[in-house]
């Protein structure tokens, strides 16, 4: 008799064969069982153990599906590179575009906070004057593939783009431009840690895959604090280009 692993073998192979396809349901654990003639214990395991690979996820109303694991290369000089060329995609767009992964962003919330301490002090703005909040999901394909909060400040979002409801075209650096605002500098820090339920749940992953979170710091010429995001992004999804060219000492 068939056991857990050998039922999750057969489905990785059928996977990687392209019987199905990123977005396609996988048999169900009854039909799992009657095919391999085992309990729905052990197709239940089965199904556990390519969750856990990041192979499927459970999607209401539907089953579970297999995931779409096309990595869109992130590089690190993305906002530079779209200022420098006209256009009206922002950075995650072009990357996906690039890479020919269809693009596509939904903005979640938006709305004006108080800034709390550490947040005026990131912003170099008063504690507890009001910041714009934005909360948007940008899809890789079928799947939400980055979850993004930024905070800026009401005083030079205000009356802009960036305080709107709306999409922001050609992404918030060519807003933060086109309001007097251009960026100047970016500090980045990337780390790696388990997702939160929410975050699992919203980025189709299982609890025990790792997702990417950075953080972005954008100044002005002047050092004021432009605008801090927040970024968490699916680990199978996202690949972070890196690239560094060294000049030769002087002789």
């Amino acid at each position: 008799m068939a056991g857990y692993r050998d039922v999750a073998h057969d489905l990785r192979v059928a996977i990687a064969r392209g019987d199905y396809p990123p977005g396609e349901t996988i048999p169900t654990e009854v039909e799992l069982s009657a095919q391999y003639g085992v309990n729905r214990t052990t197709a239940r395991r089965a199904v556990a153990l390519l969750r856990a690979e990041g192979l499927v996820a459970p999607v209401r109303r539907r089953g579970t599906v297999v995931r779409d694991r096309t990595p869109v290369r992130l590089s690190v000089a993305r906002y530079s590179e779209v200022l420098a060329r006209p256009g009206n995609r922002g950075p995650w767009e072009t990357a996906c575009e690039q890479q020919n992964v269809p693009p596509r962003t939904e903005i979640m919330s938006v709305g004006q906070r108080s800034a709390d301490a550490h947040l005026a002090g990131q912003l170099n703005t008063p504690e507890g004057a009001p910041v714009v909040y934005r909360l948007q999901h940008m899809y890789a394909g079928e799947q939400v593939a980055q979850l993004q909060e930024t905070w800026l400040p009401l005083a030079l979002a205000e009356g802009t783009p960036l305080a709107s409801t709306g999409k922001i075209v050609g992404g918030i650096y060519r807003a933060l431009t086109s309001a007097g605002y251009p960026p100047a500098s970016a500090e980045e820090f990337v780390t790696s840690r388990m997702p939160t339920f929410d975050e699992a749940e919203t980025l189709s992953l299982d609890l025990g895959s790792p997702v990417l979170a950075i953080r972005r710091l954008t100044r002005g010429r002047d050092g004021q604090g432009l605008a801090l995001t927040h970024a968490v992004l699916a680990g199978d999804r996202v690949e972070l280009h890196y690239d560094q060219t060294f000049h030769q000492p002087a002789r």
